[in-house]
Order: C-alpha cells, then structure tokens, then sequence
C-alpha cells in the first residue's frame, strides 16, 4: 500500500432506522411515501443500515424491493439475509459502491434470528472494517432466545480483531427508571464499543444505536420524517 494512502485519513457516513414495516395499526398519521423514504436515506452515506423491513409492509404503504431498486440505482449494493422472515421484521444493509469500498467477506454474529442480523468485512481504502445491521426482539417475546443471541454479539464484538460499526434496533433502552431486562448487555456492549449517543429514538426511549471503536467526527438523531415511529441515527467516522 502506497505510505500516503496509509496516512490518509478516511471519513464513513453510517445511517441507521428501524423503517416500522411491521405496523400493525393501520399506517402513521400522515402517509408514507416512497418518495419520503428516498429523501430520508439520501444517497451521501457510505452505510445504510435498516431494520424492521421486508419486501412488502404490513399496511402495503411501502414497498421494500421498489426501495431496494432505486437504491441500486443510485450507487448501493444491497446485503440482506438468505431468507427473510414471514413478517417484515428483516435486516437490510446498504454500501456505496465506489473504488474506495470492496465488499471482502460476510460475517455471521449469531445462529439466532438469521432474518435479523446482517453484515460484511469491507476494504474502505485500503483499510479493513466490519459493518453490521442488527435487530433484536422484543424481551417479552422470546427472552431465552434474545439472550443467547446477547451472547453472540458480546463475543463476535470482543474477537473482532479490526474497526467494528454494530448498528440498529436493540429494543432494550436506558433511558428511563425501570431498565428493561437486557440492559446489562448494553452496557457491556458499551464498554467494548462507544455509542452514538443519548437521544431518545423511540418516544422516550433510546432503542436504536449506532457502535463503534471509530473516532467519532459527529453524530445526530433526528425525526424520520414521518417514514417511520423511530427517529434515524447517523454517525460520521474517521476510519485511521
């Protein structure tokens, strides 16, 4: 690798949003659009992580390979787990095709919930990183099996032996004075990678997040605009 590329510092723009495909109440206040959705992704990140998606929403308001399309035509290849799930609770992760980024290897954090987590080993000018979407049930719904899947992401991110980006839906949050029952895995999590952040994501509650041992440029969390019930994150990096 030639000294001054080596020396070069590189920038990674990530963005993160649980899209709310599975709404079960009938759609949001105001109507989604696709072309909504294609103002809020923008075509300036170098990562698109997406959760709580699919081929179809469950209100038929969006339609997950339309945006998938026209993502590919701006400039993005699209990773997605091998088989979806029979709801629209998915994992989508999104990478600017460019020179400067070759796809190397997928990588698997855990054997639970294949639908929800999905991620790669990437070369970013000529430096490795490990990017992934995550999305994590719901306590109440599968305790045991959210635990285990806990477990994995702990040890995948303690033998990660290069930068790690883990972003997405954990549906745990600590912002508030009942901590739900996964909170200690987030903290863990925490002293492993830096969150993004402390802003509230889901009405009171921070669920979505954005990890890393990246230097961090800057950071936001802002309202979706009205695509989603969860408010998008976006971190800008320095890869080094």
């Amino acid at each position: 690798m030639d000294e001054r590329m080596s020396n070069k510092h590189i920038n990674i723009d990530v963005l993160s949003l649980n899209m709310n495909f599975y709404d079960k109440n009938g759609g949001h206040k105001s109507p989604r659009t696709f072309g909504d959705v294609m103002k809020e992704l923008g075509d300036s990140h170098t990562f698109i992580a997406l959760q709580e998606f699919g081929r179809m929403s469950y209100s038929h308001d969006l339609d997950g390979e339309k945006i998938e399309q026209a993502l590919a035509k701006i400039g993005y290849g699209t990773l997605s787990p091998h088989k979806d799930g029979i709801f629209p609770v998915n994992v989508r992760l999104f990478y600017k095709r460019t020179d400067d980024i070759q796809l190397l290897n997928m990588e698997t954090i855990s054997s639970q919930y294949p639908n929800r987590h999905i991620g790669a080993r990437f070369l970013v000018a000529g430096r490795e990183v490990l990017v992934h979407s995550v999305y994590l049930p719901l306590s109440s719904k599968d305790l045991k099996g959210k635990r285990t899947y806990w477990q994995d992401i702990l040890a995948y991110t303690t033998n990660s032996n290069v930068p790690l980006i883990l972003a997405g839906d954990l549906n745990d949050s600590y912002l508030r004075k009942d901590n739900t029952q996964c909170i200690a895995d987030i903290r863990t999590l925490n002293t492993l990678l830096k969150d993004n952040g402390g802003d509230a994501t889901y009405k009171t509650k921070r669920l979505d997040h954005i990890f890393s041992d990246l230097p961090v440029i800057s950071s936001e969390t802002r309202p979706a605009n009205f695509i989603s019930d969860h408010r998008t994150s976006r971190v800008k990096y320095q890869l080094i």
